[in-house]
């Protein structure tokens, strides 16, 4: 394997303003309710991203170098992007003292019948793309088929304090969706990311119950993902089920297992290439029945270093 080929990184891609005229910039400026050390940024943030819907329907909302306190929910419509830039990341933090975070979200009492149609049972997300232009509604719907052009890229996420239902984004779009250059700091939180869309690349997961949780992707196509970590999950890299996964130059260490099923029974496509395993106590990779057609498994020039099982 040629392990340099892997090119991670938690360094910003975007050190320098953008000359962007029809794009939002979230500064004092523009918004003159931010202040610097402010307790929570939830409601200026989520003006900004309204901003841009009201005034031009899209658009790109861009966050300078600094830390952002978060505590209730940003709602991404369609065809909004949130981009970093700065010498370093900007940082979205959710403090010990947010509420409605803190439920100990767990899906053990399922059967296999439920499919998470809600989301994650008791999680709660610090940002959620959604379906349509409304982001006022109390309960959105979820990004969809029709969902194109959302995307966060260079910014990095914390969850301090203990929030065992807290996800950062929740993020089920489709065509030309993306989360790229982020880093995950997840603690003892559940999830750096509820369902996936598209392609995701350069991304970090540290800390949390899981990394990823994802289910079948809209409208039933496959998802990648590249050039990424997961470094020290409670109970595992990644819990997926009917997604078609797709990982290229993932590098998956200490946790009990790499690749889990969100649910007993569930199939799973799934492809890796290029991959690092190390330091994983229990069986890497969870399979289903394998005698269902639609169960498939494919691994090509995989590492394995201090690993239980593979499969």
């Amino acid at each position: 394997m040629e392990v340099l080929r892997m090119c991670y990184g938690t360094g910003s891609v975007y050190e320098k303003r953008f000359d962007d005229a029809m794009g939002i910039f979230f500064t004092s400026e523009e918004f003159p309710e931010l202040t610097a050390g402010m307790d929570d940024v939830s409601g200026v943030l989520q003006k900004a991203v309204g901003r841009l819907i009201e005034e031009q329907s899209y658009g790109i909302l861009y966050i300078p170098e600094g830390e952002y306190r978060i505590k209730e929910t940003v709602k991404i419509p369609p065809s909004v992007r949130l981009i970093g830039y700065g010498k370093k990341r900007p940082v979205f933090v959710l403090p010990e003292d947010a509420k409605g975070y803190d439920n100990e979200a767990s899906i053990e009492h399922l059967d296999g019948n439920y499919q998470f149609a809600k989301g994650y049972p008791d999680a709660k997300y610090m940002f959620w793309f959604i379906g349509d232009k409304d982001y006022e509604a109390e309960e959105p719907k979820d990004a969809d088929a029709a969902t194109f052009y959302s995307a966060i890229s260079n910014i990095d996420f914390r969850i301090e304090g203990t929030h065992p239902g807290a996800i950062c984004i929740r993020a089920h779009f489709a065509q030309h969706g993306f989360v790229s250059h982020c880093h995950f700091d997840l603690g003892n939180g559940l999830a750096g990311l509820f369902d996936v869309g598209n392609e995701m690349e350069d991304l970090t997961f540290v800390g949390g119950t899981y990394g990823i949780v994802c289910r079948m992707c809209s409208p039933g196509w496959p998802f990648a993902l590249l050039d990424s970590v997961f470094d020290g999950q409670k109970k595992a890299a990644v819990l997926s089920g009917c997604t078609g996964f797709t990982g290229f130059r993932l590098r998956i260490s200490n946790t009990p297992q790499a690749f889990g099923r969100y649910l007993p029974g569930v199939w799973e496509k799934l492809y890796l290439e290029d991959c690092i395993l190390e330091n994983i106590s229990q069986e890497a990779i969870v399979s289903g029945d394998t005698t269902r057609v639609i169960e498939q498994t494919n691994l090509k020039n995989i590492y394995c270093k201090n690993v239980s099982a593979l499969i």
